[in-house]
């Protein structure tokens, strides 16, 4: 039997996520807590760079960019950017289980950060999973542009390599 959680961690491998999230990571770490660009400004980048998304003030601020859906199979990514910390909740579901999570969370899954986090707590200092932050509209359009271009590749890796192992009907 086809393992679906197998083949996401094989796709985050074959895009090269580990090295493209650190690098996004390590650009982006200046933060604003007072900077919330406005939602009107995310949409119009969003748009411009192909994605058509939706807002949801009520949910907290979230924008949903996108749902892809056959078969079983659903991949999706809500971007939450608020407080100059910008929050990426890419999921992946298969026959309605989840495989894949937010893409902090995956990198804080990788065995160099699992090592990471081990030492640091050994040393009595607190581990941080590593968002990309913020503190002006320019590093806001840098970040949604390098996530966009992960999650596309990432999408479109897991529908081949889902479709190859007959997941996709």
């Amino acid at each position: 039997m086809v393992d679906p959680r197998q083949i996401y961690t094989q796709a985050l491998k074959s895009i090269n996520f580990e090295q493209r999230y650190h690098d996004l990571v390590e650009r982006y770490n200046r933060r604003d807590i007072d900077f919330t660009p406005e939602p009107h400004e995310i949409l119009k980048v969003l748009n411009m760079n192909g994605y058509k998304a939706k807002y949801f003030k009520s949910e907290g601020g979230w924008y949903q960019i996108d749902r892809w859906k056959q078969a079983s199979v659903r991949v999706g990514l809500n971007l939450n950017i608020k407080y100059g910390v910008l929050h990426m909740i890419g999921g992946c579901q298969v026959e309605g289980k989840m495989v894949g999570s937010g893409f902090a969370e995956e990198y804080a899954k990788l065995e160099s950060q699992l090592e990471k986090k081990k030492h640091l707590e050994s040393l009595g200092e607190y581990y941080d999973m590593r968002f990309p932050r913020f503190s002006s509209f320019d590093d806001v359009v840098g970040i949604i542009e390098q996530v966009l271009g992960i999650y596309s590749d990432l999408k479109d890796e897991l529908i081949t390599n889902y479709r190859a192992a007959g997941l996709l009907g």
